[in-house]
């Protein structure tokens, strides 16, 4: 979880007053005040937060019942209520017993939340916390109520359950907060200003291990409403993992992956400032291994500059045909494998070795792809794993193996085995029209829009409806 911290210290205590740098000790002891400042555990939109304010050194004493006043701009989302056991003071630098040091002390009673036009906006949120009796002795040794006292270092802590969310957009938000005396009006806004609190664009993805053909979504928050988000991928951008894992240059790295790398989807972004955008992950976009970096930007330039995702690309195979008979032969396609030059090394059907029926095969390419060629054998009926290697790296498919008695099974999508087949020339070039038994002449296919010679190497046929050699349909309107 990302802690962030934001400090300051005041200078002057007087109704606002910009506060941003530590000061030294005013006893002169020469160890620094501890700074003012606001921390928040989060900064991605919409994230429940836990804050914590710190008060390096207290002005003056401060009498039980005083209280401290948190101002939050109106895009922070507040509860009704904030119940007194998600609030609590921590004392340091104490000067006497009367008071602990470090010890968590929960507010008496529950934070008064009230709104207006106190950092800019119409409704800012003031949550007045209320200081209670700070003695923490297990005796019973505080004599009278105990308040914080001239000197201290007083932390105000909000926590993650009390239902505070930072603003659903990306950008930065002013916070300020006041010290009150007993009798004193609250909600008149901060007596002091500290830095602004960034909220970051962040995305996430629906899955970062997966092979080519994936419906990878990319989903984000914090970005621009009524803009539309884009999604960039680049492999290897040349900073390599120390840019990756360095917050600091993560804004660096997904300016370059917007710049230099490749836009594969978009959407428009919701009105809660959420996106979501869905491709297949595709070569040579992605290439194999887990150098594949991510990150989105909309319409207005804001950019998940401090979260960029990576995507490990698996490797594949696919086998054709993936129906079959004993005896056929069946070519294993491979993609993606890291290993270029190795050679292949095992092939098991059904989790048992089959390497006696690898009849050919050739080196993984330059371009991670490789085939190899085997039989089938014929002691196997029914859905089989496939499961072949090159090199150290494996991966598996699944092929049908028909039943020698039983009909032959057409490939899933294509039409069965047909007879009194008419075709003429389509709309498109390569497009026919065919009618046979019980088809409509309507329904269209076309041949040619695939690639013959690596995937379907008897697969051919003219336009004019001659018959050249056996062919593949391709469906493209059901």
């Amino acid at each position: 979880m990302l802690l962030v911290v934001i400090c300051a210290v005041a200078s002057q205590h007087s109704p606002p007053v910009s506060v941003s740098a530590q000061g030294p000790n005013p006893g002169g002891g020469g160890a620094p005040v501890p700074a003012d400042g606001i921390f928040s555990r989060s900064t991605s939109a919409h994230a429940n937060v836990k804050l914590r304010l710190t008060v390096g050194s207290l002005p003056a004493d401060m009498a039980v019942g005083s209280s401290v006043e948190l101002y939050l701009e109106d895009d922070f989302q507040v509860p009704d209520a904030v119940g007194s056991s998600s609030v609590y003071f921590v004392l340091a630098n104490p000067t006497s017993r009367q008071t602990g040091s470090g010890a968590r002390i929960y507010a008496a009673n529950a934070a008064v939340i009230r709104d207006g036009p106190h950092l800019g906006g119409n409704r800012d949120w003031s949550l007045q916390v209320t200081i209670p009796d700070l003695c923490t002795s297990p005796a019973n040794e505080c004599a009278g109520p105990n308040g914080p006292m001239q000197g201290q270092t007083l932390t105000l802590v909000i926590d993650d359950d009390a239902g505070i969310k930072n603003p659903s957009e990306a950008g930065s938000y002013r916070v300020g907060y006041s010290l009150l005396g007993p009798a004193d009006d609250g909600n008149r806004g901060p007596e002091f200003l500290l830095e602004d609190l960034p909220i970051n664009a962040k995305i996430s993805l629906s899955d970062a291990d997966n092979r080519r053909g994936y419906a990878l979504t990319v989903t984000g928050s914090g970005f621009n409403d009524g803009t539309a988000a884009e999604v960039y991928v680049l492999h290897d951008p040349g900073v390599g993992a120390d840019a990756f894992d360095n917050g600091a240059n993560e804004a660096a790295l997904c300016e370059r992956i917007v710049q230099w790398g490749t836009q594969v989807g978009g959407a428009p972004v919701s009105s809660d400032d959420r996106v979501s955008v869905t491709f297949k992950v595709a070569a040579p976009t992605f290439a194999p291994g887990n150098a594949n970096y991510i990150c989105m930007v909309d319409g207005e330039g804001r950019m998940s500059q401090t979260d960029v995702e990576r995507f490990h690309l698996e490797p594949s195979i696919r086998v054709s045909p993936s129906t079959v008979r004993a005896g056929d032969a069946v070519t294993i396609f491979a993609h993606d494998f890291p290993n270029a030059g190795a050679g292949f090394t095992e092939l098991e059907l059904a989790g048992r070795t089959a390497a006696a029926s690898v009849t050919s095969w050739s080196f993984i390419s330059g371009d991670a792809s490789a085939t190899a060629t085997f039989t089938v054998p014929d002691d196997l009926v029914g859905a089989v794993s496939v499961e072949a290697a090159w090199g150290e790296t494996s991966t598996s498919a699944s092929l049908t193996i028909v039943d020698p008695d039983q009909s032959p099974v057409p490939e899933p999508g294509y039409p069965p085995p047909v007879t009194n087949i008419a075709m003429r020339d389509g709309s498109q070039p390569g497009e026919v029209v065919i009618a046979w038994d019980a088809v409509p002449e309507a329904t269209h296919y076309r041949i040619g829009y695939v690639n013959m010679v690596a995937d379907y190497p008897l697969a051919k046929a003219s336009q004019t409806g001659n018959w050249l050699e056996a062919f593949v349909y391709v469906d493209v309107e059901a």
